[in-house]
């Protein structure tokens, strides 16, 4: 099991009632203060295709949060002043330039909801002061994520990218 961060280099809580935030892992000589995340509104689209079914999938605009964090760092998020158990992560496909997480899915005789296929799972931590910690129960694989509350289509965005030395040495 990965190691959190340890309590003498614990961030600063948010200031701002709802916003996600993110924790960068800094080294311990360096201020830590949390970076909000990327607030966007996700679209809700249909795709239908004669005889096969109906597909209902949230939309983000882009193939990339504007908020990008290095892979196998550990990843802490924190909120504050909302209840933590409406915030899921979900993990995004992305396809021509959009980012999508399936919602409904449909066949002739059938349909069902499968957005828990792109749910990520996540611990919720108590700190005082109407804080909470959101953290990944496994760490993040490269890719695009979002934190939404299950009651909106506001998702604050965050994608997983490779260090540069990371890409450098897949290039060689």
């Amino acid at each position: 099991m990965p190691v959190l961060a340890q309590e003498t280099t614990a961030p600063e809580l948010p200031t701002t009632l709802g916003t996600v935030y993110y924790y960068p892992m800094v080294p311990p000589e360096s201020k830590s203060i949390l970076a909000p995340l990327a607030q966007e509104l996700a679209e809700i689209k249909t795709s239908s295709k004669a005889f096969i079914g109906t597909k209902t999938y949230a939309e983000l605009k882009g193939s990339k949060s504007a908020v990008q964090v290095p892979v196998g760092e550990t990843k802490e998020f924190f909120v504050r002043g909302v209840d933590p158990t409406r915030f899921k992560l979900y993990r995004f496909a992305v396809k021509k330039n959009q980012r999508q997480v399936p919602i409904y899915d449909a066949g002739a005789f059938h349909g069902k909801i499968v957005t828990h296929e792109s749910e990520v799972p996540i611990v919720v931590v108590e700190l005082g002061n109407s804080s909470y910690k959101l953290v990944p129960v496994s760490p993040l694989a490269e890719g695009e994520y979002s934190f939404s509350p299950t009651d909106s289509n506001t998702a604050f965005t965050f994608g997983v990218m490779a260090s540069e030395k990371e890409l450098v040495e897949d290039l060689n």
